[in-house]
């Protein structure tokens, strides 16, 4: 099992992590558990916390090993601007910071989106510096790019968020359960970021079968702290990790996604140009996103693509997503700009179902 780990697991790891933890279940799981390793691993080099059942803690559910903390320490995570309540750690009342809610075309708005950026990791400090005494910052999650809302920052940001974890030796977490595996033309979304120093936990799921977490040997829980892992009913998810991976590689889809990508980018900035349909197309390979004046006109627009056989989703109250598989052919993204031309709204809220 540890050499087929070795040499059909760890090749597709990120650049310099060489653990794996697997999880049962899918990628909610899998950030759980990375979460649960990251305070395991905050705890560790801070020290102090002796009341607290680390042992219980790192064996129970997610549920009550927060239970445990007391509120002692908390999590940082992020969430899209677009989509607000949509967190799913703010139930557990830890900190919640909007992703940058940036404006497209970039370039054009770049004096707007740095002010923005910097506002906040502004935040970030003062909520790390705010909670110190009271409940700590243990780690930090953040989506490369936010699942609901389909926002996202630029590297800069991510680099310097990077950092300001470093600074005060908080574990940065990397959510890919919706962004591995070759949906953003890397095969990690986090590779985008071209990181000096990577983060201590990348979590994995959702496409790739198998769910879990990749980290380096100083932050894997062993002995009495070591999480749950995975039954001998989910190992054949381990090997359609590998046999995933393996094709995507083998058939090149990561630069075809890269490809088709630019391809639906040029088209629909093109037609939008003249039309006026949405603003705001942002993302990366087919994760993509595109924001429409109001409710109305995201939903008209959604119903009108799913009647000529385009499945979208609704992200945010007013955002679309455009999340096609890694086997998307030209012709297919083709089809997708052909509906963007045909298209003649009726922005009327009483015919919006039509």
């Amino acid at each position: 099992y540890m050499f087929y780990i070795k040499t059909n697991i760890l090749p597709y790891a990120p650049k310099g992590m060489g653990e794996v933890h697997f999880t049962k279940g899918k990628g909610k799981l899998a950030v759980e558990s990375s979460i649960k390793a990251a305070i395991l691993s905050y705890r560790k080099s801070r020290g102090g916390f002796e009341d607290i059942d680390w042992e219980k803690f790192a064996a129970s559910d997610f549920s009550d090993s927060v239970d445990l903390l007391q509120d002692r320490i908390s999590v940082l995570s992020f969430e899209s601007a677009r989509a607000p309540g949509s967190n799913y750690f703010a139930k557990h009342d830890w900190p919640v910071i909007h992703t940058p809610d940036l404006t497209y075309p970039y370039q054009k708005n770049k004096k707007d989106n740095i002010q923005e950026e910097n506002r906040r990791l502004k935040e970030v400090r003062e909520t790390i510096a705010a909670r110190e005494s009271s409940s700590p910052v243990g780690a930090i999650i953040v989506e490369p790019i936010t699942f609901l809302g389909n926002c996202m920052a630029t590297p800069t940001f991510y680099r310097k968020l990077r950092d300001i974890a470093k600074e005060h030796n908080i574990p940065f977490i990397v959510d890919e359960t919706r962004t591995g595996f070759g949906k953003t033309a890397k095969f990690w979304g986090l590779e985008h970021w071209h990181l000096d120093d990577m983060p201590e936990f990348v979590a994995f799921g959702g496409s790739s079968a198998a769910s879990g977490f990749f980290t380096t040997r100083d932050h894997i829980p062993y002995g009495p702290h070591k999480l749950p892992t995975i039954g001998d009913e989910s190992l054949s998810n381990v090997i359609e990790f590998s046999e995933t991976a393996e094709y995507i590689k083998k058939k090149s889809l990561v630069d075809k996604v890269e490809d088709v990508s630019g391809f639906i980018k040029v088209e629909l900035d093109r037609i939008n140009k003249k039309k006026g349909i949405y603003t705001n197309l942002r993302g990366n390979g087919t994760f993509l996103g595109l924001d429409f004046e109001d409710y109305y006109r995201a939903r008209h627009f959604q119903k009108y693509l799913l009647r000529n056989g385009v499945l979208v989703s609704l992200v945010g109250q007013q955002t679309l997503g455009i999340r096609p598989s890694l086997l998307l052919r030209p012709d297919q993204a083709s089809h997708l700009r052909d509906a963007f031309i045909d298209y003649y709204p009726r922005f009327h809220t009483d015919v919006w179902l039509d």
